[in-house]
């Protein structure tokens, strides 16, 4: 290895003209074994190039984290007490209490007749004298009897056993007729209808009305002109 004389540099490899480390032109040794003597040159300034030292750039302030503090909740005054109003004098007035309703014990309610009733709603019957003819006339089409004369005492049925003097056996709906189904008679010089008990009853459209009453329950006045049902055979009562 080859040393050079002005850096004392020994790691030049032999045959090397120029020190590796510093440039100088290296001497070729004559074969002496002794390396050569190191001279430090005389003069020769060396510098240390300074080392630069970079400053790292100021790190950024990170925010302040503030605490939050809940604002105060305002406390409303207390009332002003308020003074209780002055109490209210009596107002002396005297009263003096009504009189008592003195109670009367009313008497029960009459008892409802429905004969009373009906006998007193009839319409005002027309007289007629005890001289005085009537008869039925049959409302029935091709009547087996067109007209029964009345007596003074008729009964209306079917001829059974017991004699009737109006037979309705050969009118139409002679089955709805009982045995002794009523009773035209003189009463007091008027001319009345009873029911003898029939299963089907009988019937007044009174002279003047369009329809039937109800079922005659109570011997009735009959005036001249009225219309008789006696079950589903009807007959119009004429007087003269």
């Amino acid at each position: 290895m080859s040393i050079c004389t002005v850096c004392g540099y020994d790691k030049n490899p032999d045959g090397s003209e120029f020190c590796d480390a510093c440039g100088a032109e290296l001497t070729v040794s004559s074969g002496n074994s002794n390396p050569p003597i190191y001279q430090a040159p005389v003069n020769q300034s060396f510098s240390i190039e300074p080392t630069v030292v970079t400053t790292p750039p100021p790190m950024q302030s990170q925010p302040t984290i503030q605490s939050f503090a809940p604002e105060p909740i305002p406390i409303a005054p207390e009332p002003m007490p308020i003074a209780p109003p002055p109490p209210i004098e009596p107002v002396n007035q005297s009263f003096t209490p009504p009189a008592p309703i003195p109670q009367t014990i009313s008497s029960p309610p009459p008892v409802f007749n429905s004969e009373a009733f009906s006998e007193s709603h009839r319409p005002i019957p027309i007289p007629v004298a005890e001289a005085t003819t009537a008869k039925l006339i049959a409302k029935q089409p091709n009547a087996p009897i067109p007209e029964f004369p009345l007596e003074s005492s008729n009964i209306i049925g079917i001829f059974n056993e017991e004699p009737v003097e109006i037979d309705l056996e050969g009118f139409y709906g002679n089955e709805t007729v009982s045995s002794q189904h009523a009773e035209i008679y003189q009463d007091n010089g008027f001319w009345m209808i009873k029911d003898l008990g029939s299963t089907n009853g009988i019937f007044i459209k009174p002279v003047g009305q369009s329809r039937f009453g109800a079922r005659v329950t109570v011997p009735t006045i009959l005036n001249s002109g009225d219309e008789i049902a006696i079950a589903k055979i009807r007959f119009q009562f004429q007087s003269f």
